[in-house]
């Protein structure tokens, strides 16, 4: 899929306001999806972390606000119990993550931002469902079974039975790339990460953004 900014949509860049913008990076856990994040936020200016809310720990790296909120499972159920959330996945046992509703309207519709995201496949497919025109869904693919095996024990912080119910999803997570708008093959980080960045350069284009 490939979209390309006509010379009516730049000039109508000019007198009006750019719209948000949202990337998902979809595919399993271990396929490099935060580290193409990372690299893609680097490079493209203006362009910042979606965070989401979830249940889990954090991580030694991240920080609350940037890459989560970092919630309890029993405020977690309050948001789902009061429709906070756009949408929310238990992805792995006892570890939900969800969209907060309100948050993400002001980035995307008062704020205008420009926004990246990794979620579950369901939930980018239920949010590209409500922001239709401005939500971009990119599966981020791996080399091979063995390889995203070997990318997830080389993390060191996963145990052998969260390992193997992650590897159990991965079946059912690559029958999700044909839903995308997109696909990368991550096996050469230097050239996915020029291909995503060349994506959202190429959506941002689409939408009149400069």
């Amino acid at each position: 899929m490939a979209h390309t900014a006509s010379r009516a949509t730049a000039d109508a860049a000019d007198t009006t306001t750019c719209p948000g913008l949202l990337i998902v990076l979809i595919g399993p856990s271990g396929v490099g999806k935060n580290t193409l994040m990372q690299r893609a936020i680097a490079d493209v200016p203006g362009l910042r972390q979606m965070p989401t809310a979830t249940s889990r720990l954090p991580r030694a790296n991240e920080q609350e606000g940037r890459e989560h909120w970092f919630v309890s499972l029993e405020t977690f159920g309050q948001m789902i119990a009061t429709n906070a959330l756009f949408e929310y996945q238990e992805v792995h046992p006892g570890q939900f993550y969800g969209v907060p509703r309100a948050q993400l309207e002001q980035m995307l519709q008062v704020d205008h931002a420009r926004l990246i995201a990794d979620i579950d496949i369901k939930g980018a497919l239920n949010l590209r469902e409500v922001f239709p025109d401005i939500t971009r869904l990119i599966f981020i693919e791996p080399p091979s079974l063995s390889e995203l095996e070997a990318r997830i024990r080389a993390r060191g912080e996963t145990s052998e039975a969260d390992l193997q119910a992650r590897m159990a999803r991965v079946p059912m997570e690559l029958a999700f790339a044909t839903k995308c708008d997109f696909r990368i093959l991550n096996d050469d980080l230097d050239h996915a990460s020029q291909a995503l960045i060349g994506i959202i350069h190429g959506e941002a284009a689409r939408l009149g953004c400069h």
